[in-house]
């Protein structure tokens, strides 16, 4: 069981992500290079949508370069962790972009939604909430809109937090997070303090 046997600083996301993968494409080479390669063209499909906003030309040039970016990097970049969460974010983006999701309960509720889950794979995504909250400033629904993009963002936490509690290893991920992901943040490369503490 992750924290509780196994010491890591991963968070619950991308243990999903990951028996996401075997479950889908097995433990082959083949099945992960594959699993990349979709979730590389969903995340130029949702870019291209986004920035054709601006012109399909503008589309097409930020979906092709990023593509070409990503796959230059090699392995080194394939299903990072960094990679992995901007699915969601780019999904978020699209959701407050389209004028196609009228109702403004479920409008809100995905965007929280798709932040909640990039967050469970790296906690500073929760910090993209900040960016959607001054589009609401002109609205006299603040408060309403808030509470329902906070609740979507808070579904999957939630539930990560549950699955946590139910096997035992809250405990465990809770002092991980506490005690040593601070120190982790003052190691370098070399494994050395930076502080000098």
């Amino acid at each position: 069981m992750p924290y509780l046997e196994i010491f890591d600083l991963n968070f619950p996301g991308v243990y999903f992500f990951h028996w996401l993968i075997v479950k889908t494409a097995g433990y082959s080479q083949l099945g992960f290079r594959i699993f990349d390669l979709i979730w590389l063209t969903t995340i130029l499909a949702v870019t291209y949508l986004i920035m054709s906003e601006v012109s399909k030309r503008v589309g097409l040039a930020a979906a092709v370069f990023f593509g070409l970016i990503y796959l230059a990097r090699g392995p080194e970049w394939s299903l990072e962790r960094e990679f992995v969460m901007l699915l969601p974010l780019a999904l978020a983006v699209l959701t407050w972009q389209t004028s196609k999701i009228n109702q403004e309960m479920w409008r809100n509720l995905l965007i929280g939604f798709f932040i909640g889950a990039a967050s469970t794979i790296k906690p500073t995504a929760a910090l993209i909430l900040i960016a959607f909250i001054p589009s609401y400033r002109k609205n006299e629904k603040l408060f309403q809109k808030l509470v329902w993009l906070l609740t979507g963002f808070s579904v999957l936490p939630l539930i990560c937090l549950l699955w946590l509690w139910l096997n035992g290893s809250l405990a465990s991920f809770l002092v991980i997070i506490t005690n040593y992901l601070p120190l982790y943040g003052e190691l370098n490369g070399d494994l050395a303090l930076l502080s000098g503490e």
